[in-house]
């Protein structure tokens, strides 16, 4: 059989049956203008290459289950989001060598500083709160009891467990907020490695 002559839908169909001719095929046709659309959107050679490749692959290895409608843009898609996905990766690369520099920059104490400062706001955000909620909150988020429990201690229902819990949740987060912001930032850039 001469391969050339075949239109994309039948080499497809060969493809479909594990016909690696058929596969030889669409590589032959196609694999240059995968590989020049890779080379004008990543500028490196063996990026690109890589890239074909892998599309290649990809269809290869998927060939029994795969439904292309039209092969070229299928494949000029396909290697457009692998371009994608690595630019994505190198600037996520790139974002953790950034948050890594900061971390080496931070100082220990400074962090130990607001560590602490934090958990005294934390201390007294808990005595602020009314004797009851503080109780069941504390019952609930540090000593991992369940509401049913905690209702039957207080002798209230589940429902006014849950009352409690939200109404101390709600107060902490506003009287925290400032903290929390901070914080949140802060552990983000010391543990990104951790």
């Amino acid at each position: 059989m001469v391969y050339c002559h075949f239109s994309n839908d039948y080499l497809l169909m060969l493809l479909k049956k594990s016909d690696s001719k058929a596969f030889e095929e669409i590589y032959n046709r196609y694999w240059k203008a995968c590989f020049k659309y890779a080379i004008q959107k990543n500028g490196d050679i063996s990026v690109a290459e890589d890239i074909c490749h892998d599309v290649f692959l990809s269809i290869w290895q998927r060939r029994e289950s795969i439904d292309i409608l039209n092969l070229e843009a299928y494949l000029i898609q396909s290697v457009k989001y692998a371009v994608l996905r690595i630019k994505q990766a190198d600037i996520k690369a790139n974002l953790l060598s950034r948050q890594i520099v900061l971390k080496e920059d931070i100082n220990e104490t400074e962090y130990k500083i607001y560590f602490n400062e934090m958990n005294k706001a934390w201390q007294e955000g808990l005595e602020r709160l009314p004797e009851k909620s503080k109780e069941v909150f504390i019952l609930s988020r540090l000593e991992n009891l369940t509401n049913k429990e905690i209702a039957v201690k207080f002798s209230i229902t589940e429902k006014g467990v849950e009352y409690h819990i939200s109404k101390s949740i709600k107060f902490l987060r506003e009287y925290l907020k400032e903290y929390l912001i901070f914080f949140i930032s802060f552990v983000n850039i010391f543990y990104i490695i951790s």
